[in-house]
């Protein structure tokens, strides 16, 4: 049974030094120094380790431009070779480094993976796409580590506790907020909510600015189907075809192929086109489906990147689509299988489950 919900925002709760119980207020102060101790470990490592960034500098110009053009203050952008990313993360207390991510926004920095095949294949179109999709996710307001409930404060303060996937009490930004619940022996289990909005937001910004900036991926001919490891698949639709929304015969969501991060077309008859794509692409197309059924939604999520409690204008645009859509939305995971469900839902809920989809470019 979920017993609190907490939005992590600088405008509500309380600092910990108010919390009315001594004990837990120094609880919760004596964690969040810890926390802060190692934030302030991490980014003196990321700053003092030689990067990429001048390799790139064009591409990184193009990010921090894109964003001062629209009034949008983003964090630093750092290129790490991934050995240097997997250091990183372990000082910073972060799930540990993967192969198949790409970069993170966590503490402050937008670390970008120097990641040698992807750069191979893609050069500067890579940095690109992953620095803007990162510094989307940095477009936060001021610091505000110490403003939390009443309940979080007791909660975390008794228990110490830490959420889901490593996310720590310092490290809830944006969109994200806690859920709390009652697990085993009614200790208290802490999880991230919102992660749909989240990346779908991050995402959406990269396709705006990437269009923007001329530098979308090319389109590919036809489709391209991509199974998701968890179940379900994704269907990226380019020139010369269209695609149902929601293809219930094969369990496919279609997508134009407008969203992917990267494409390499073939160099020889023998070669193939190569194509980059990501979770947080069909979250983002789920944003612009309902964009287009609430003009100025994606306006009001923008506008909530400086002003949180403006997300609620937000929830209620959703709500108004259909009520219990917004519950729904939140409570999806980071996954490629539930990042389809949210776009199901949202197709349903809008009645676009039949709409023919095909690229939007030349």
């Amino acid at each position: 049974m979920e017993v609190s919900q907490v939005h992590h925002t600088y405008n509500e709760g309380i600092h910990v030094n108010q919390h009315p119980n001594p004990e837990i207020a120094g609880k919760f102060n004596d964690m969040l120094s810890d926390e802060e101790k190692r934030v302030r470990e991490f980014q003196e490592f990321v700053d003092s380790t030689p990067n990429l960034n001048h390799q790139y500098e064009q591409e990184l110009s193009m990010v921090r431009g894109s964003f001062a053009a629209e009034g949008m203050e983003i964090a630093p952008i750092v290129i790490l070779h991934p050995s240097d990313v997997a250091r990183a993360l372990e000082i910073g207390g972060n799930d540990p480094y993967s192969d198949d991510t790409r970069g993170i926004y966590t503490h402050g920095r937008s670390l970008v993976y120097a990641n040698p095949v992807s750069l191979g294949l893609f050069g500067g179109d890579y940095i690109l796409s992953n620095a803007l999709h990162e510094s989307g996710h940095s477009t936060l307001p001021a610091d505000r580590t110490r403003l939390f409930s009443k309940d979080t404060l007791a909660v975390l303060g008794a228990h110490r506790a830490r959420v889901d996937h490593h996310v720590s009490v310092t490290d809830i930004s944006g969109f994200l907020k806690f859920s709390w619940s009652t697990g085993e022996a009614g200790k208290p289990s802490a999880h991230v909510r919102n992660k749909f909005y989240e990346e779908g937001f991050a995402d959406l910004v990269r396709v705006h600015m990437e269009a923007k900036l001329g530098r979308q991926p090319s389109i590919i001919p036809g489709s391209l189907t991509q199974p998701n490891q968890d179940g379900g698949s994704v269907r990226y639709v380019g020139t010369g075809k269209t695609s149902p929304l929601i293809d219930k015969k094969n369990g496919c969501v279609s997508i134009p192929a407008e969203y992917l991060d990267c494409t390499m077309p073939p160099t020889g008859k023998k070669d193939r086109w190569h194509v980059l794509s990501s979770q947080p692409s069909i979250a983002a197309y789920g944003i612009t489906l309902l964009d287009e059924q609430s003009p100025g939604l994606f306006a009001d999520m923008v506008r909530a990147r400086k002003d949180p409690k403006a997300f609620a204008d937000v929830i209620k645009r959703i709500e108004a689509i259909q009520p219990g859509l917004h519950r729904k939305l939140s409570r999806l995971d980071y996954t490629a299988r539930d990042f389809q469900t949210g776009l199901e839902m949202i197709a349903g809920a809008t009645g676009q489950e039949s709409k023919q989809v095909g690229s939007v470019g030349p």
